[in-house]
């Protein structure tokens, strides 16, 4: 239900795992691209109407996924397709959770008919909040309960580790940071130890919470929190950005060009000033004194705004500029221009939800990377995998694919290829998605 940008991409995923798809929308030009590009059944009306609901099959459906712009009807969808028997029922959730959900217990939702929430604007927002907090991280997923992080950073100028092999690197292989992969003109390679770094890479690995910000030594970026910073759009997302900001006591400046949508973004934000304009405006972004401010951040709805607003500001001189892209042909090439530090899409937030509520049972935490066309998973082995008790070396994972680290008995363990793996255990692995099925054929069942 909501066949826009968010619905578009979830079906495509959701196809390539061979489920049948009935889309609900309220436009009949987005169905219409919705049967030119996928074999799939199409209903046009509100998904919060009982009528349309019927139509579309809900009597007999397997799962809801209620992703429309709106979140009463959403909530709605949800609490009809409990009462027709739909035994998985996931809501998107735009504004406070706590609106509509005050108590937010599992019984409380279950009651209401969802049996989970995705709240992609809130999720995108704190990821935006974690770069800016982490300057030089341009990519950061927490697994393990904060306990291993995968991390992703852009090899600066003059960085001594450049062109010197992996395997020459002093202290790393005893050192709690491991390398799973690297971005270069847009091709993506898991490294051996004769590759090397060049200016531009953007490196990807795993490590303890301990060392996070030990990577940042290492490569001789110079990392500071953030004191002042500049957000481009006052929506859903801009604002939970501004929110968190304020938490951490940061000059926030908030530029948005709806009058309305300014005046009503600076009566709730206490502590930030709000600019009503345009974020590519010159004479505007003249105004926010750029040399001082640590991050830009632009997040409107409008993609080329956003991009050149970037570009304009770093221009200016601003020390980082991080990007809202949703359209897949920018995000093939943005993470390859200089003058963008960080781009972010909306989008992987709703599939990682959905992808480890279904897996649930062998899934603990699933992200889909915003810079690059990967994916890192926390796979629980259970009696029934095929892993059990067997050496790391012995699966012959396939290239592409990588065990990045192991959680054993609570304890974070750096893969080798002796390593015996045991029942509990939490493997953090980092794939490609053309190794979907060899490694779904590894552990003998669907883990994707």
């Amino acid at each position: 239900m909501g066949a826009g940008s968010f619905g578009f991409y979830i079906a495509e995923r959701l196809i390539q795992e061979d489920h049948d798809i009935v889309v609900i929308d309220i436009k009949n030009s987005i169905l219409k691209k919705f049967e030119k590009t996928y074999d799939v059944l199409t209903v046009r009306g509100n998904g919060a109407s009982a009528e349309v609901l019927i139509e579309a099959g809900i009597e007999q459906a397997d799962m809801l996924l209620a992703l429309s712009n709106s979140d009463e009807a959403n909530i709605v969808a949800c609490t009809m397709a409990k009462y027709y028997g739909v035994s998985k029922k996931i809501a998107r959730i735009t504004n406070n959770v706590e609106m509509y959900f005050p108590l937010r217990s599992e019984e409380y939702l279950s009651r209401m008919g969802i049996d989970c929430i995705v709240n992609p604007e809130y999720s995108c927002a704190l990821d935006f909040y974690n770069s800016i907090m982490s300057m030089g991280i341009t990519e950061q997923v927490n697994f393990a309960g904060g306990e291993v992080t995968l991390g992703g950073l852009r090899i600066p100028k003059n960085c001594p580790l450049v062109k010197i092999p992996l395997k020459e690197f002093k202290g790393i292989e005893d050192s709690e940071i491991r390398f799973v992969a690297f971005s270069r003109a847009g091709n993506v390679s898991i490294p051996c130890g004769d590759d090397f770094f060049e200016e531009g890479d953007e490196v990807f690995f795993i490590c303890t919470r301990e060392s996070s910000f030990s990577i940042m030594d290492f490569f001789k970026i110079e990392s500071c929190l953030p004191k002042k910073v500049v957000i481009a759009g006052g929506n859903a997302i801009g604002f939970h950005l501004a929110q968190m900001l304020e938490k951490e006591k940061i000059e926030v400046k908030l530029i948005e060009k709806n009058e309305d949508k300014a005046a009503q973004v600076s009566d709730h934000l206490s502590k930030t000033i709000v600019f009503h304009g345009s974020s590519t405006e010159p004479e505007l972004l003249g105004q926010l004194d750029l040399p001082d401010v640590d991050a830009f951040v632009a997040v409107t709805d409008n993609d080329e705004n956003n991009i050149l607003s970037c570009v304009l500001t770093k221009q200016m001189l601003v020390k980082k500029s991080y990007c809202l892209v949703q359209k897949s042909e920018y995000l093939d090439i943005l993470p390859t221009m200089m003058k963008i530090d960080g781009v972010f899409d909306v989008k992987p937030v709703v599939i990682n939800t959905i992808v480890k509520f279904l897996r649930k049972s062998s899934v603990a935490s699933v992200a889909t990377l915003h810079h690059i066309n990967a994916d890192v998973v926390e796979i629980i082995v259970d009696e029934d995998s095929k892993v059990l008790n067997k050496k790391i070396s012995n699966l012959k994972f396939p290239s592409g694919a990588i065990i990045g680290a192991v959680i054993q008995d609570g304890k974070v363990v750096f893969a080798k290829g002796s390593q015996m793996i045991s029942l509990g255990d939490r493997l953090i692995v980092f794939y490609l998605p053309h190794t979907q099925k060899k490694i779904n054929a590894i552990f003998g069942k669907r883990i994707f």
